[in-house]
């Protein structure tokens, strides 16, 4: 694993370092709140006052004056469900490696070996159920299922971006992580604490930290790596939202992109098959489906990015249907389409306990009871090149 930083909020180039700079600009920044005067006073502007209530303010466990400044880092080669978990954290901005649009590098030859045979196979289906497609589209779409034979621990590459405090609480979090994943140990955990190791060594050495997080947290997205019991909320459909369903691995890092919504993982990593596996649509129910299981089987020590597992789905409604309109979609990948087509039949059916403002919404997405694709919505124009269109981003196999 590879880790640099790229950029940095600073501020007086002449203060050598960046954890300087970052202390002096939360000082500034603190001073706003306690001083009488403006920020360009001498009282805010005085660099070693900065510098000592920065201090003081981390001591005193009021963090968020750190917030001010963030950092952007490159991290080359690291495994994809570490990259999951960064993005869980809801406060971030990043870049990712598609696995939808380049060709993937497996840990293992076997691997490897599978994701090369059934990009072939998926080509030959694609090009044969859907001729009017281009070879560039049916190579990516190819990818985009194949990847599913990958691992989740399979390395990537990403640019993110957060703020002093969160970079600080991140580095607890893990080396908190790794102590709870040695006390529960099994093959996913085993491997998930060598990860976390890594990355929380190359982490914990790019800046000194001046303060630690105060509140105990945790990350919430893997509450059976702590060892927490499978506690899984009943679901319910209103203004405030929870629903469980079973998704992949590739489905979840998808859905943690829409922030404004939590996930929560429920997977013991006993076994890769704890839920089964996947199985694109393109193949479930043909001759082809076996050998598609026996394939993952035949890797499930790697916990391929096509292992099925629990997940929790909560939020308030209106950011749900925020999601809607970004995944229901021919573009979007095919698995978390239908799941968000699926989520959103709940809310339709529980219509009546949703309020005024969620229900003109609710209709908005779904008018007279009947989900439509994002460039079928009301005021929505889409300006991205779709094969599908709004009649078939549903129904199609790929």
């Amino acid at each position: 694993m590879n880790i640099d930083i790229r950029a940095a909020t600073v501020e007086n180039p002449e203060l050598q370092g960046l954890q300087g700079k970052f202390k002096l600009l939360a000082g500034k920044m603190a001073g706003i709140c306690y001083m009488p005067d403006d920020y360009l006073s001498q009282g805010i502007q005085n660099e070693a006052s900065s510098l000592k209530r920065a201090d003081g303010t981390a001591n005193s466990g009021h963090h968020s004056v750190f917030d001010h400044a963030h950092m952007t880092l490159t991290i080359e080669g690291i495994p994809k469900i570490l990259a999951m978990l960064l993005n869980s954290t809801e406060d971030y901005v990043t870049s990712e490696k598609s696995a939808r649009y380049t060709v993937m590098q497996p840990e293992t030859e076997e691997e490897l070996r599978l994701y090369e045979k059934w990009t072939a196979k998926f080509m030959s289906l694609i090009a044969k159920l859907y001729p009017t497609i281009d070879e560039k589209t049916v190579h990516k779409l190819a990818l985009e299922n194949a990847r599913y034979l990958t691992s989740v621990f399979t390395p990537t590459t990403m640019a993110y971006t957060v703020s002093h405090r969160q970079w600080a609480y991140l580095v607890d979090w893990l080396g908190d992580l790794q102590d709870q994943l040695a006390k529960n140990p099994n093959p996913f955990n085993d491997k998930l604490r060598k990860s976390v190791t890594e990355l929380y060594v190359h982490l914990g050495s790019l800046l000194p930290r001046d303060f630690s997080d105060n509140k105990d947290r945790e990350f919430d997205f893997i509450p059976m790596q702590y060892g927490h019991p499978k506690d899984l909320p009943a679901d319910n459909i209103a203004n405030a939202y929870s629903v469980s369903y079973l998704g992949t691995f590739a489905q979840l890092a998808q859905a943690h992109r829409h922030r404004t919504l939590s996930y929560t993982m429920w997977f013991t990593g006993d076994r890769a098959d704890e839920y089964g596996f996947y199985v694109p649509p393109i193949i479930a129910g043909t001759e082809l489906e076996k050998e598609w299981l026996d394939d993952m089987n035949s890797i499930a020590y790697c916990f391929p990015q096509g292992t099925l597992v629990m997940i929790t789905e909560e939020g308030l409604a209106k950011h749900f249907f925020l999601k809607c309109k970004e995944r229901l979609c021919g573009r979007a990948q095919l698995e978390i389409a239908l799941q968000t087509a699926k989520t959103l039949e709940l809310f339709i059916e529980n219509r009546d306990k949703l309020d005024a403002r969620n229900r003109k919404l609710l209709e908005s997405i779904a008018p007279n009871g009947v989900p439509v694709a994002k460039c079928g919505m009301k005021g929505f124009i889409c300006k991205e090149v779709c094969m599908w269109g709004a009649k078939n981003w549903n129904t199609r196999k790929i």
